[in-house]
C-alpha cells in the first residue's frame, strides 16, 4: 500500500484541470471500462477494485479503490467539478443544493477556495476527525426520502434501509430523521480520519453488496442504472448523521461546497513545427461547423506544401461527433492541422454581460483572447467563418507588422459609406438633406477615431501578438467590450484599441460581398472616392470573399459571389447538411410570407366585398 498523510480523491471520467496540491489525488473512475486513459492520474482498476461496476457505482469505485489500496491518515472524496472551500469568505452564496457556483475556470479560482496553500489545508484537516460539505436541499420542498422516490425506484432505497435496520440497529435509529429532513449531506463528499473512513466503507459497501445481490437492475435505463451511486449518497448522509449524534467526542465541521462550471485543462497553444507554421484562428459554435468546413476547403485549395496551416478553432460547445468529422475530413492533408480549443474559461464570467445585437453572437468576442491563448506564436491570422479564401494565406501572414502595429486589416468602405449618411435600403442616390448622420454621430462621439475613414473591417486580421500582449494588459480589451453596447460589437472595440496602430492591407484580402446588390450602389457609393475605387478593384479580383451580412450564401445561392461558396461546399462532408438547412430555411420563409398574405387578405376581404356589392348595385341600377 502507498503511504500518504492526506488523500482526497478527485473522481473524474475525462481529462480536466486538477489542482497541484499534494493532498489531492485525481483518480480516473471506471478505468476498466474506458477506451482512453486520463494522463498522469491514478486509476481505479489497479489492485483490488470494483472499477467494472462504475456504471452503477459512479464515483464510489474510486472510494472502494482507495479503501483497499491506499494507506493514509485521512481520506476524502470530491468530484472533478465539486470541491470544498477552505476559504474564510462568508460571502459565498449557495444554490438550493448547498453549492456555491464559481463560473471561472478552476485553475483561476484555487486561491478563492484556499487550495493554494498546502500547509494551511493540511493544518486545517488535521484539527478534525470529520469534515463534511454544508447540507444541501432536496429541492421543491421535498423531504430527502420523498425526493428519492420522485426520481428513483422506491423498492431500491427500501431494500437498503430494511437491511440497515436488521444489521445496523444503532445506525437505523437515524433513518426516520434523515428521511424526513428537507436537507442533508449530498454528493458522497467528505474528509475523514482513517478509523472513521474504514468504518464508513465497511458499512457502505456491505449495504451496497447486499443490494446488488438481492436486486435486478438489468432493465434500468442509463440514468437509473447509476443506482448504487444514488443509494450511496443517501447511505453517506445516514452514516454521517449517526456519527455526529453518537460519537460525542467527534471533532467535525462543515465547509462550503463548491461547484465549478468550467474545469477544462486548456494549455497555451504552441506551434506544431516551430518553422513555417501559419496559425489561423476561427471562432464558431457547433451550428457553424458545416460552414467552417467549407472555409477550410477553400484554404486548403490555395495552400502551399511549404507551410503548415495550423487552424485553431475557438469554441465552447462543439460536439465530439462534429470534431471528429471535421478532423477526419482533412486528415489526408499533410499541411493542414485542425485543433479545437475550449474557450469557456475565458468568457464564462462575461458572456452574460456582453450586449449582443443583430446577427452577431458571443463567438465574435473570442478574438479578444487570441494573444493569451496562442502564447507560442508572435503573429496570427484571425478569420470570420463566413468567408471563402481564394489565395494563399501564407502571403497574408508574411506581411510585416513589427513597426509598432497592433494588427493589419483592410479598411471598411461599408462603414465609411454609412458614416457619410448612406441608407442601406435606399433605391436611388440621396440628396444632401436626406442623409442619415446617426452613424457619424456614433463614430465621432463614441468611437472618437482620429480618422473615421480608417475604420477597418475585423473579419480578416493579422494580429501582432507580441505588441498586443504588451499593450492590452489587465483585461483592457474585454473591459472595454463590457463598458457599453457597441453597434458593431467587438469590431468597434478593436478599432478603438488599435486606432493609429493598424496597418492597412489591400482590400482584396477582405472583400465584403455586394449584399442584395445594394451595398455598392447605396452605401459604398457615398464613401470617399478612393475607398470606392479600391473596393471596386478588390471586388473584381478578391483574395478573400467575406459574406458580411445577415443573408448568407448557404441560404441565398444567388447572392453576390454565392457560387464560390457552393463550389467548395460541394467538397464538404457536411454538404447534405448545408442543403437541408437551406431547404428548411426557404420553406420557413415561404410559410411566413404565406401566413402574412393570409392575414392581410383576411383583413381586407370584407372591405373588398362591400366595394364589390356597391359596384354590382350601381350596374344593376
Amino acid at each position: 500500500m502507498r503511504k500518504r498523510n492526506i488523500t482526497i480523491l478527485i473522481a473524474a471520467h475525462k481529462p480536466v484541470y486538477f489542482p497541484d496540491n499534494k493532498c489531492l489525488l485525481p483518480v480516473q473512475v471506471g478505468a476498466d471500462l474506458a477506451s482512453n486513459r486520463i494522463p498522469n492520474v491514478a486509476y481505479d482498476n489497479t489492485g483490488e477494485n470494483i472499477s467494472n461496476k462504475n456504471e452503477r457505482y459512479c464515483e464510489l469505485t474510486a472510494l472502494y479503490w482507495a479503501w483497499k489500496n491506499i494507506d493514509s491518515n485521512y481520506y476524502g472524496l470530491w468530484h472533478y467539478r465539486r470541491y470544498m472551500s477552505f476559504s474564510n469568505d462568508d460571502g459565498l452564496t449557495q444554490n438550493i443544493y448547498g453549492e456555491h457556483e464559481i463560473r471561472k475556470n478552476i485553475k483561476d479560482a484555487i486561491c478563492d477556495i484556499g487550495l493554494d496553500d498546502e500547509k494551511s489545508v493540511e493544518d486545517f484537516i488535521e484539527k478534525y476527525d470529520l469534515i463534511l460539505p454544508n447540507k444541501g436541499s432536496a429541492g421543491n420542498g421535498e423531504t430527502m426520502y420523498g425526493h428519492y422516490l420522485a426520481n428513483h425506484y422506491e423498492k431500491d432505497i427500501d431494500l437498503c434501509l430494511d437491511y440497515v435496520r436488521s444489521k445496523y440497529p444503532k445506525i437505523a435509529q437515524y433513518i426516520d430523521q434523515t428521511n424526513n429532513q428537507a436537507c442533508g449531506y449530498l454528493r458522497n463528499m467528505f474528509i475523514a480520519k482513517k478509523d472513521i473512513f474504514n468504518g464508513f466503507c465497511e458499512f457502505l459497501f456491505d449495504v451496497l453488496k447486499y443490494f446488488d445481490e438481492n436486486s435486478d437492475c438489468s432493465n434500468y435505463d442509463i440514468q437509473q442504472y447509476r443506482v448504487d451511486g444514488f443509494l450511496g449518497e443517501r447511505l453517506t448522509n445516514l452514516y454521517m448523521t449517526y456519527l455526529i449524534n453518537e460519537k460525542k467526542d467527534l471533532k467535525w465541521c462543515e465547509l462550503k461546497s463548491i461547484y465549478f462550471w468550467d474545469t477544462a485543462d486548456n494549455k497555451a497553444i504552441e506551434p506544431i513545427r516551430n518553422n513555417n507554421d501559419v496559425p489561423i484562428v476561427l471562432a464558431i459554435d457547433d451550428g457553424y461547423i458545416p460552414y467552417a468546413s467549407v472555409l477550410i476547403h477553400s484554404i486548403a485549395a490555395h495552400s502551399s506544401p511549404d507551410y503548415l496551416y495550423d487552424i485553431i478553432i475557438f469554441n465552447r460547445n462543439i460536439t465530439q461527433r462534429n470534431i471528429k468529422l471535421l478532423k477526419d475530413e482533412f486528415a489526408n492533408k499533410s499541411n493542414i492541422s485542425i485543433r479545437f480549443y475550449d474557450i469557456s474559461s475565458y468568457v464564462i464570467g462575461c458572456k452574460d454581460k456582453i450586449a449582443i445585437r443583430g446577427h452577431w453572437s458571443i463567438e465574435t468576442y473570442y478574438r479578444l483572447f487570441i494573444q493569451d491563448i496562442l502564447k507560442g506564436y508572435n503573429k496570427a491570422i484571425y478569420l470570420d467563418a463566413d468567408l471563402i479564401v481564394l489565395d494563399d494565406l501564407a502571403k497574408l501572414y508574411q506581411i510585416d507588422v513589427d513597426d509598432g502595429y497592433l494588427l493589419a486589416a483592410a479598411k471598411d468602405p461599408d462603414s465609411a459609406g454609412l458614416y457619410c449618411g448612406a441608407h442601406p435600403g435606399a433605391e436611388k442616390y440621396l440628396r444632401m438633406d436626406q442623409l442619415d448622420l446617426r452613424k457619424r454621430q456614433y463614430v465621432d462621439n463614441i468611437l472618437k477615431l482620429k480618422n473615421p475613414f480608417n475604420y477597418f473591417q475585423a473579419g480578416v486580421l493579422l494580429l501582432n501578438l507580441n505588441t498586443i500582449r504588451s499593450e492590452w494588459k489587465n483585461d483592457i480589451a474585454i473591459n472595454l467590450a463590457l463598458s457599453r453596447k457597441w453597434e458593431l460589437q467587438d469590431q468597434d472595440v478593436l478599432n478603438v484599441l488599435a486606432d493609429g496602430k493598424a496597418k492597412f492591407i489591400d482590400m482584396s484580402w477582405n472583400v465584403m460581398y455586394d449584399w442584395k446588390y445594394k451595398r455598392l450602389k447605396n452605401v459604398i457609393a457615398l464613401a470617399p472616392r478612393e475607398l470606392y475605387k479600391e473596393y471596386v478593384k478588390a471586388h473584381a479580383a478578391p483574395k478573400i470573399v467575406h459574406y458580411a451580412a445577415p443573408d448568407k450564401p448557404w441560404y441565398d445561392p444567388e447572392c453576390d459571389y454565392g457560387y464560390l461558396f457552393w463550389e467548395y461546399a460541394r467538397k464538404s462532408v457536411f454538404y447534405e447538411v448545408i442543403i437541408g438547412r437551406m431547404v428548411d430555411y426557404r420553406s420557413r420563409i415561404q410559410t411566413k410570407a404565406r401566413l402574412e398574405h393570409d392575414r392581410f387578405m383576411h383583413k381586407i376581404r370584407p372591405r373588398l366585398g362591400r366595394v364589390k356589392r356597391k359596384i354590382v348595385a350601381r350596374i344593376k341600377g
